[in-house]
């Protein structure tokens, strides 16, 4: 059976009882949440639960747990390890391939609303499914995970960089708290929109994936819908701002719209063998100092052996790639606009059928050319 919480009944009372029920509930379609309701127990929350309920409910999850969180909004009051931010440390469990630990909206169509940071250290085999996340707090991300192996985000919101001045609004690091680079993480189906506008330069960025890379690290950014990041990137996969700096390892960007932006893509210095293709690039808008052309992919000082880049479409900018260290493959090319009819999380549908194989919705499977 499934349990809930409220405040009023002792969040030690509810944990326990779930330690010792197998959830019924399930959201259809959704095979990994299945799986830990198989193993584990469903655990619901409400908004009106504090923010170190919050805190504990996902500190006390264990391999199979899923913890369902109810419409509403859920607002900061977080004691670990900011007062003002949702965070979630070190006391986290790890799940299982098998038995992987949950956290999801229970009402798929009427998502539950974090306002705050959304901080996960090391979240092995963790999956977050059917949230949106608002960063309220200066100089927060909305989502920031460092480490961990196997997780995955997806069907999720992120926002409100532009409001904090953040560096981005979803941030995936390394774990210095102990299991290091990221590997084997997913992150896909998400709307990531309006990084910060600052006038730090070309430093605000919708994605930032920087950690430094090790053999083994890496994951997949695929089908995802990002826009609105006018000083920086869609997503940017480089740590710091050095020549030479360690970057991440063997990350695939597929099939994601990017829209709406400096540029759609960065990659900087020392960063290898990652793959992108049948991306979406369109409507790059920043100018190089010198030079008032734009690009939809920027190779900043790369340096970094094995990257690829193959079978994308861009559109709107002068440029589909500028700078060097990095060797096409083929079918990159500027071309015609997709026509895309509506903006927002649940648009830049490409109504040209040029376009019809690239981006997140493309109507053909993935395939190596």
């Amino acid at each position: 059976m499934s349990t809930t919480y409220r405040p009023g009944r002792t969040l030690t009372a509810t944990l326990l009882m779930a330690g010792l029920s197998v959830a019924a509930v399930a959201a259809p379609g959704s095979p990994l949440i299945e799986r830990a309701q198989a193993a584990g127990s469903t655990t619901t929350v409400y908004p009106d639960i504090t923010g170190k309920q919050l805190t504990d409910a996902l500190e006390s999850l264990k391999p199979g747990d899923t913890l369902a969180l109810a419409p509403g909004t859920y607002r900061t009051g977080f004691v670990i390890p900011d007062p003002a931010s949702l965070a979630v440390l070190t006391k986290m469990s790890a799940g299982t391939p098998e038995a992987p630990i949950t956290v999801r909206a229970a009402d798929p169509s009427n998502r539950p609303v974090l306002l705050g940071e959304l901080k996960l250290w090391g979240p092995s085999y963790w999956v977050l499914d059917g949230l949106r996340v608002q960063a309220v707090d200066a100089g927060k991300d909305a989502l920031f995970i460092g480490g961990g192996t196997g997780w995955t985000v997806r069907n999720s919101e992120f926002s409100g960089a532009r409001q904090t001045g953040s560096y981005s609004n979803v941030s995936i690091g390394s774990d210095k708290y102990g299991t290091g680079a990221p590997s084997g993480f997913a992150f896909t189906g998400n709307c990531v929109h309006d990084a910060a506008q600052t006038n730090r330069g070309n430093t605000d960025h919708n994605v930032y994936v920087n950690y430094p890379g090790t053999p083994g690290s890496g994951g997949v950014i695929s089908r995802n819908t990002i826009f609105n990041h006018f000083q920086g990137a869609g997503i940017k996969i480089g740590n710091g701002g050095a020549a030479g700096a360690p970057g991440p390892w063997n990350v695939k960007v597929s099939n994601n719209t990017i829209t709406q932006g400096g540029r759609q893509l960065l990659l900087h210095a020392d960063v290898r063998g990652n793959t992108v293709d049948r991306n979406l690039f369109v409507k790059a808008t920043q100018t190089f100092r010198t030079d008032s052309r734009t690009t939809s992919v920027y190779f900043n000082m790369v340096v970094g052996k094995g990257n690829s880049l193959a079978n994308n479409y861009a559109s709107g900018s002068s440029m589909f790639s500028y700078g060097p260290g990095v060797a096409l493959g083929t079918d990159n090319a500027v071309r015609a606009d997709p026509g895309f009819r509506s903006g927002g999380c649940n648009g830049f549908k490409p109504t040209n059928p040029s376009a019809a194989a690239y981006g997140r919705y493309a109507s053909t499977p993935l395939t190596r050319r």
